[in-house]
């Protein structure tokens, strides 16, 4: 008895192939802000984080730790998936920033180029 277990993103249900992946450069501006000059001493704590636990997976930069323009590394299958990474990225970002009473700005510098713009 087989079964049929659907366990990568790029797996085609038509064919059962593996369909080929990509690597998407994508410029990202990500600013980190507090809500009040009260919260202020957050941001730097709240940059860290989301550089070390969410950004570093996507090819990180060392001259790009600290600052607020980054050049990540995506794989993904087609534009559907990468659109979903970079908005889990997002999301983990705002929750992150949330949770210390800061806020973010991002803007993906590329986006027209890479087709994201609809």
């Amino acid at each position: 008895m087989t079964q049929k277990i659907q366990a990568f993103s790029w797996m085609d249900e038509t064919t059962n192939d593996i369909q080929p992946l990509s690597v998407t450069e994508v410029a990202l501006y990500l600013h980190v802000q507090g809500h009040s000059k009260f919260v202020t001493r957050y941001e730097k704590q709240v940059r860290r984080t989301i550089e070390q636990y969410c950004l570093k997976d996507y090819g990180l930069r060392e001259q790009d730790i600290g600052g607020n323009d980054y050049l990540l590394k995506f794989t993904h299958s087609d534009l559907d998936d990468l659109r979903r990474q970079i908005d889990l990225i997002l999301s983990y970002a705002d929750s992150e920033a949330d949770m210390y009473y800061c806020f973010i700005e991002a803007d993906i510098e590329n986006a027209e180029e890479l087709g994201l713009l609809e």
